[in-house]
């Protein structure tokens, strides 16, 4: 029963279903004896009303025949109510725990597995919610009354009640071994489902490289085989549901003859009355009927296992706690990395024993060659990623430590990648907030000068954006959208990490000058080889084969970086290095302009 989902937490899965309540279960019992009035009705006309033709007492019994019909109807009907209110507080309650529990794990726990993957479990919640609210858990809950029939059958005629016995444990070893099978078929079958789900977004994601690389052909047949193999696994999952269903209709009509063969012989041996053969073989059919109802249900049982290991994969995600975060009012934004060592997996430490201080109000350009740990650097800033050694600190806080939440609020982040959300161009640079974010995020646009083409659009900032239509605006608007919505949060540090890859001079000239605005007045970790953004900052240090670097060509008058660097010829190989890369750097930057 606890498998079953009767309201105890599974063992295995900790998902917990909506327990039933009290009423659920007298309902129940009201119910199923409320059923035992037709076979007593049958009985009582077969022996008493027909040889004595009493048809004043034949009224009366269809009199309370009615009376019985009705009550089990409302019963019925409330008990349905019952059930689905809770099997729908259960959908609420789990798909905000899990969707918040999918927000706020770190982006490497959710990386783990493809988004057709993610889509799939949140879609289990809904066939849990079918099952604990549908008809299919009150066969479940019926089951264990079935013994009131067996008891009744026994009384009436004895040795009868073996039929239904035999046959009730036929459909026991059925099930088992179908069960099994159906449910390896339903595992295989999510899986699939997985690789399709997970192959749709990736298409939808690339939509316009599908278009201009005319690929439609290839990733068409690509879909057609994951659908054929899906297509296999659910014809096989039909065939065994199907047969499993062949199976209990025949067993039902079986233990129908059987029933009416022994009563036969019981009859006419004197043991049993022919209105006793008529309630003996009516109660045998509802005894069987929930087991037979849950024969036509069993690939649904089958899933429910599926959809509850789905649902508990979620839930073992390892996330920050959901409280809301406070903002720390004395975080000055000195930021310090203390001998981090760091790798991705079991490869080469891409940092090792890196060691570097910002101070507050300081702005700070990384350059060095691409792969070489300078997104890195701010995602361990952000406390995305945690060092394998060593520690990040954000003043006298750890990044990736108990109040890295409260740090987010004081940590901006300018992605490469524009990312636009559903809603209008204002609820993006809000970030869906309302009050002084939107002066904030229209001073925000006006400092690098992106209200001026806003107000170029028909509907300015309640123009409408979505995954689609973004597309539609230009590319270095939405970088500065994003831009923008970074320079809005007020934040006291600033990640920037090649923002401005993809604006023009114009975007970027205003872009520079916007930060020279907030220089000295918050902490600017930027990471570009762009000269123009480079020459602002107070310090350049290049990235290299996991170390740091001063680069003097930017700042001649700089303190070192590291203490071990301190000689007179380590000084002049870092200064010899640093301008080599600015020159690599400056070369990009002209290429790119």
């Amino acid at each position: 029963m606890r498998k079953m989902g009767f309201g105890a937490e599974d063992s295995e899965s900790g998902v917990v279903p909506p327990r039933l309540s009290r009423a659920v279960w007298v309902s129940s019992l009201a119910i199923n004896i409320l059923a035992l009035g037709l076979p007593m009705v049958i009985l009582q006309v077969y022996d008493r009303i027909l040889p004595n033709e009493a048809l004043g007492t034949f009224g009366l019994l269809l009199g309370g025949l009615a009376v019985v019909l009705v009550l089990d109807a409302t019963l019925k009907i409330a008990r349905a109510h019952v059930v689905g209110w809770a099997a729908a507080q259960f959908e609420h309650r789990t798909a905000t725990e899990l969707v918040g529990r999918f927000l706020y794990a770190s982006p490497a726990e959710i990386e783990k597995a493809p988004p057709g993957v993610h889509l799939d479990r949140l879609q289990a919640i809904d066939t849990l919610r079918e099952f604990y609210g549908g008809q299919s858990r009150l066969l479940l809950v019926d089951l264990p009354f079935l013994f009131i029939f067996l008891g009744l059958i026994f009384v009436i005629g004895g040795p009868v009640v073996l039929v239904p016995l035999a046959m009730i444990a036929l459909l026991a070893v059925v099930s088992i071994f179908a069960g099994r099978a159906l449910k390896e078929r339903q595992a295989q079958r999510a899986e699939l489902d997985d690789r399709r789900y997970s192959f749709i977004i990736e298409a939808l994601s690339g939509i316009q490289t599908i278009k201009s690389m005319a690929m439609e052909p290839q990733m068409q047949r690509r879909y057609e085989r994951l659908q054929s193999t899906g297509a296999g696994s659910a014809y096989k999952s039909i065939v065994l549901g199907n047969l499993v269903q062949t199976i209990g209709g025949i067993i039902s009509n079986l233990t129908m003859i059987l029933i009416v063969s022994a009563g036969a012989l019981l009859v006419i041996g004197g043991s049993l009355s022919v209105g006793g053969l008529a309630a003996c073989t009516l109660l045998g059919g509802r005894a069987l009927q929930p087991l037979l109802k849950g024969m036509s249900v069993w690939t649904q049982l089958q899933s429910l296992d599926v959809a509850r290991a789905q649902v508990a994969e979620l839930q073992e995600m390892d996330a920050a706690p959901q409280s809301e975060p406070v903002r720390i009012d004395d975080l000055k934004g000195n930021v310090s990395f203390r001998d981090v060592t760091f790798r991705y997996g079991e490869g080469d430490a891409l940092l090792d024993k890196f060691s570097l201080i910002v101070k507050p109000g300081e702005m700070l350009a990384l350059t060095g060659p691409e792969g070489d740990g300078k997104s890195t650097l701010l995602k361990m800033i952000m406390g995305e990623l945690a060092p394998d050694e060593g520690q990040v600190f954000i003043d006298q806080y750890e990044a990736s430590g108990a109040r890295r939440d409260d740090l987010a609020l004081d940590i901006a982040y300018m992605p490469a990648m524009a990312t636009l959300f559903k809603g209008t161009i204002l609820e993006n640079l809000t970030m869906f907030r309302e009050g002084d974010a939107i002066d904030r995020a229209r001073e925000a646009a006006r400092m690098i000068g992106l209200e001026e083409d806003i107000h170029r659009l028909p509907q300015g900032y309640d123009t409408e954006v979505s995954q689609g239509i973004s597309d539609e605006l230009p590319g270095g608007m939405m970088q500065r959208i994003v831009i923008a919505r970074a320079l809005a949060r007020d934040a006291r540090i600033l990640l920037f990490d090649e923002a401005n890859a993809g604006l023009d001079r114009k975007a970027d000239t205003q872009l520079t000058d916007a930060l020279m605005e907030l220089k000295g007045k918050i902490t600017i970790i930027a990471v570009s080889h762009r000269p123009s953004l480079i020459r602002l900052a107070d310090r350049v240090i290049s990235i290299r084969k996991g170390r740091a670097r001063l680069n003097h060509e930017f700042a001649p008058q700089r303190q070192a970086v590291e203490p071990e660097a301190a000689t007179e010829a380590d000084a002049d190989a870092a200064t010899a290095q640093g301008e080599e890369t600015n020159r690599d750097a400056a070369a990009q930057a002209g290429g790119a302009a």
